[in-house]
C-alpha cells in the first residue's frame, strides 16, 4: 500500500532551458526545513549548482543559494549536510566549504580549504551533525595515481582547520561511503568492460587501515551506492541491475538481498530506529521506483512509482515517520507508518 503524500512541491527553477538533478536533501533536525542541493544543466554545457531550502510550516521556498560548479558525482555521496542542531547547512566543492543559515537562508560563512594535491578530485563530504565539534571529513581522490586521501578537519570562527590527513591505495571506485562514525571507509569497485561480477564492498578501518571484504556469490553490474544504517549495525548497497543488498556488520554476513527494481538504485536511507529502510530506483514509465523494506521481518512493506523518470534521493526525517523523495524537478514528502511485526 502507497503511503500518503503530504506535500508535494517542484524546486526552484533556474531557468526552463535547464535540466535539474538532485544530489542530495535532508530534513532540519527539528523537522521544520526540507534542503535540497542540485546541479542544473544548460544547453551550451555549463553547469552550476543550488541550495534550496523551504519552510515546510509555511509550505514555501526561502531565497536559493549559488553553491557554485560541482564535479562531485552524486554516487560518490552527498557534497552538503546538516549541521548545528539542523540550523546550519554546510557544502563543499573542491576548495572551500560554505556555511548558510537555513532560516534565514543566506551564507554565513564561507572556509577555504586548499588541497594538498592540487590535481585531486572532491569525491565525498561527509558532515558530522554535532553543534559543538562541527566536524567533517572529506575525500579526495588523487587523479591517475591510485589513491584516496582522507582529510579531518574541523569548523573555526574564520578558517576551516585541517586536523590530519590519511592515503589510502585505491583502484577506480564505482561507488564510496563514510560512516556516521567515521571510522569505516566503505567502497566498491568498477568492473572492468562492463563485465558481470560479485556483488562486494570493502571496509577499511581508517583507524587501523585493516580491510575486511563483504561478497555475495550471486554476478552483478557495478555497484551504484552504499549506506550505512546509523547504529552501525547494517550496511546496505544498490546495484547498476536495481539489486539492494544488506549486510550485517557484526556478523559481517548477508542480511538478505531485495529485487524488484529494473534500473540502477540510486539512493538508500535507513530510519533513525534502523528498523526500516527505502530505496530508490531509476524505473521510469510508471514502474515501482520506491521501495519500503522491514528489516527485521525481511519483507518489502510496500513500493510505487513516485516519479515518471526516476528517483534521485530519499531521506527520513529524525522521527522516522516521514521520507522525502527527490527526482528531476519534484519533491514528495510520504507519511510512512512503522512496520508491521
Amino acid at each position: 500500500m502507497q503511503p500518503n503524500a503530504t506535500e508535494s512541491f517542484d524546486l526552484p527553477m533556474v531557468d526552463e532551458s535547464s535540466r535539474l538533478r538532485v544530489n542530495w536533501n535532508g530534513f532540519s533536525q527539528d523537522g521544520s526545513y526540507f534542503c535540497v542541493h542540485y546541479s542544473s544543466s544548460k544547453p551550451d554545457g555549463s553547469t552550476s549548482s543550488y541550495i534550496a531550502c523551504r519552510d515546510l510550516g509555511k509550505k514555501k521556498w526561502l531565497d536559493r543559494l549559488d553553491a557554485g560548479p560541482i564535479e562531485t558525482s552524486p554516487r560518490y555521496g552527498p557534497p552538503a549536510g546538516i549541521l548545528s542542531a539542523g540550523m546550519l547547512l554546510g557544502h563543499a566543492n573542491e576548495t572551500s566549504v560554505a556555511l548558510n543559515s537555513i532560516s534565514a537562508a543566506k551564507s554565513v560563512h564561507t572556509l577555504a580549504l586548499k588541497r594538498q594535491n592540487t590535481e585531486s578530485k572532491v569525491l565525498y563530504t561527509s558532515f558530522w551533525p554535532n553543534e559543538k565539534r562541527k566536524e567533517f571529513a572529506r575525500l579526495l581522490y588523487i587523479s591517475g595515481a591510485g589513491e584516496l586521501q582522507v582529510d579531518y578537519c574541523k569548523l573555526g570562527s574564520h578558517a576551516a582547520e585541517l586536523i590530519k590527513t590519511k592515503s589510502y591505495e585505491l583502484p577506480k571506485a564505482s561507488s564510496l561511503a563514510l560512516s556516521p562514525d567515521h571510522v569505516f571507509l566503505a567502497w566498491s569497485a568498477s568492473g572492468r568492460g562492463g563485465q558481470r561480477q560479485s556483488r562486494s564492498i570493502t571496509l577499511i578501518n581508517l583507524t587501523n587501515g585493516e580491510n575486511v571484504q563483504l561478497t555475495t556469490p550471486k554476478p552483478s553490474n557495478d555497484i551504484s551506492t552504499i549506506c550505512f544504517s546509523s547504529d552501525m549495525r547494517y550496511v546496505a548497497c544498490g546495484c547498476e541491475d536495481g539489486a539492494m543488498v544488506i549486510w550485517n556488520l557484526i556478523t559481517k554476513k548477508e542480511e538478505a538481498m531485495v529485487v524488484g527494481a529494473t534500473k540502477t538504485i540510486s539512493s538508500i536511507a535507513f530510519t533513525p530506529e534502523c528498523d526500516m529502510m527505502a530505496y530508490g530506483s531509476y524505473d521510469d514509465r510508471g514502474r515501482p521506483n520506491i521501495w519500503l523494506y522491514s528489516i527485521k521481518a525481511k519483507r518489502i512493506e510496500s513500493k510505487w512509482s513516485d516519479n515518471p523518470h526516476g528517483v534521485g534521493s530519499l531521506t527520513f526525517d529524525a522521527s522516522g515517520s516521514r521520507l522525502a523523495v527527490s527526482s528531476d524537478k519534484t519533491s514528495n514528502v510520504y507519511l510512512v507508518g512503522k512496520p508491521r511485526n
